[in-house]
């Protein structure tokens, strides 16, 4: 029989309290309706092994964090904190815009045995941003810093943050919008945590995701956020021009299923009120229940008492979550996890945070690197845009690495538009183009320090971006000798390409490999080289151990992924 290895499965809850202010729309009649007992059993019913609570640090909240702990205690539910409302509303630390948690709140929640970290909130957003974060920079100022320089200032600010939580108990998830900075986040000592849904191309963001955590031995979460930015799904279950939920019952399942399948360790989603609808009781209509239960059965709806009591109703994506962890996971053990991937690519290059292209976007982030006023963004750091797009087939743009850029930003526009000119949101005809897949083959993305051990044995090599440090020059230098071809910009290993040659890329062999080395990542020469390694366009495929995973549309639909063992 096959031994199943760790998968723990999360829901984002509410502390609830009827007197309780919530700092957003979403989620707040959980916090007004729901009593102790009701989340307890909408947390079971869906399945969840474990909560966090955005509502932590919510500064009208008073002592939330001793009530969380508290709460989960009498539930016996582990958790986690999250410090978005901190973040967005203070107070902040001196000189940076973030919110922190005080070492009583930490080891009150450590105390209870079930406390398990701290989520960090769009954490990459943040710190590229400015979103949701008081004034001044986030984690660091980039200004005046080379991108190697800024890689460093991050890991040293971040690892001190980071030891001095895990020094009263608490570990940190870094939960990320953008698929960037997560080897910075990952070394300095968090579990990367990308968002899965929202406006990804998911397997791509794991395979980032995957890499840091392989490189600095942490664990690999995801966050499965319903939010999107075209409102189909909300408008017609909702009747409101909501951003969440933006994506299909089918999308969400096969999400989970893909996060289960590529090994990950945890995946959380984002929040329960996605995943139940309430029924709202007030309490001259629970006494009326209590006096008069016969009469409140009804003639036509037998029911009716039994789910008022209950509290709410699970919705078709709660329905989705409860088979996928109470039926489908239990029945399915999974003998493997990431830490036995055998890439067929590894993609190296220094973490810079580009995800967009200059001309692809118009984020902030456009035209520079880790925050405002930090590096200019160059052709070098671009170059890393136009190698995801071949190793997918050209499914992710060009422009950038999500939907937050072209083309998808003017698409999404005209779409939200013609929703909102709709007269019946549930029959506009309109355009649902977010299904969050992309093919892939193997591929697993480093960090420019990267060692041999895990490099070796991997058939092809892209190496992009700013620099490599010496160690990983040599390394690639060891595995090409090996067997091994790698695709390179030549600035990146000079001892090799520092030979003047004509032409737009050449050739130069070494031992048993060879390198392609060019300017230009999406030229012909480029795309010849990878074509090999590319697999198949209408598949996801990894191997782990001896096990190998083909993750495929079903009759075509992107939506609704089907899995497959060789």
């Amino acid at each position: 029989m096959t031994t199943a290895t760790p998968f723990r499965i999360g829901v984002e809850s509410v502390l609830p309290g009827q007197d309780d202010w919530f700092a957003t729309i979403y989620g707040c009649w959980l916090g007004k309706y729901f009593t102790e007992e009701q989340l307890a059993m909408a947390l079971r019913e869906v399945g969840a092994q474990f909560t966090l609570f955005y509502d932590s640090l919510a500064p009208r909240k008073p002592n939330a964090c001793a009530r969380i702990a508290a709460l989960c205690q009498r539930l016996q539910m582990p958790f986690l904190f999250n410090n978005t409302y901190g973040d967005i509303y203070g107070p902040w630390l001196p000189g940076t815009g973030r919110a922190a948690y005080s070492v009583e709140q930490l080891e009150q929640a450590a105390a209870t045995g079930l406390f398990r970290g701290v989520v960090w909130d769009e954490v990459e957003h943040r710190q590229l941003h400015g979103v949701d974060t008081g004034s001044a920079p986030y984690f660091f100022d980039a200004r005046g810093l080379t991108p190697l320089q800024c890689y460093d200032k991050m890991v040293e600010v971040v690892t001190g943050i980071a030891a001095g939580y895990a020094a009263h108990g608490a570990e940190g998830v870094a939960e990320m919008v953008f698929p960037v900075l997560m080897h910075e986040l990952a070394r300095a000592g968090m579990h990367p945590a990308p968002k899965v849904l929202k406006e990804s191309f998911n397997p791509l963001v794991i395979a980032i995701a995957m890499g840091a955590a392989l490189q600095y031995e942490r664990e690999l979460w995801a966050v499965a956020d319903l939010w999107g930015m075209v409102p189909f799904w909300g408008s017609l279950f909702t009747g409101e021009w909501e951003g969440a939920p933006a994506h299909s019952p089918d999308e969400f399942l096969s999400t989970l299923l893909l996060c289960y399948w590529l090994g990950l360790d945890a995946v959380y989603t984002e929040g329960l009120y996605n995943l139940i609808v309430p029924i709202h009781t007030a309490p001259e209509e629970w006494q009326d229940l209590a006096a008069h239960p016969l009469f409140h059965r009804g003639g036509d709806n037998p029911l009716v008492m039994g789910y008022r009591k209950k509290g709410y109703l699970l919705t078709a994506y709660g329905k989705m979550q409860r088979w996928f962890s109470r039926e489908y996971v239990p029945t399915h053990p999974r003998a493997y996890t990431f830490r036995d991937v055998k890439p067929q690519v590894a993609v190296i290059c220094l973490p810079d945070s580009t995800w967009a292209s200059r001309k692809g976007t118009h984020w902030s982030s456009r035209e520079t690197l880790f925050g405002p006023g930090g590096p200019q963004k160059l052709a070098r750091h671009e170059a890393i845009l136009d190698i995801i797009h071949i190793l997918t087939h050209g499914i992710v743009p060009r422009e950038g690495m999500t939907m937050h850029n072209e083309p998808f930003t003017s698409r999404g526009r005209a779409v939200a538009q013609e929703i909102q000119a709709a007269d019946d949101p549930t029959v506009y005809p309109c355009d649902d183009f977010h299904t969050g897949y992309c093919p892939l083959n193997g591929v697993v993305f480093f960090d420019h320090t990267v060692s041999c051990d895990l490099l070796r044995d991997i058939p092809l090599l892209i190496c992009s971006g700013e620099t490599l440090s010496q160690d990983t020059q040599a390394a690639v230098r060891e595995c090409v000798r090996r067997g091994a071809r790698c695709l390179a910009l030549p600035h990146l290993l000079p001892q090799l390409s520092e030979t003047p040659i004509s032409g737009p890329s050449w050739r130069v062999v070494e031992g048993a490999g060879e390198y392609l080395f060019t300017e230009e990542m999406h030229s012909a020469a480029a795309r010849e080289f990878i074509r090999p390694y590319l697999g198949t366009p209408d598949a996801v495929s990894y191997t782990f151990g001896e096990q190998q995973v083909i993750i495929r549309p079903q009759a075509g639909d992107e939506r609704r992924l089907g899995v497959a063992y060789l």
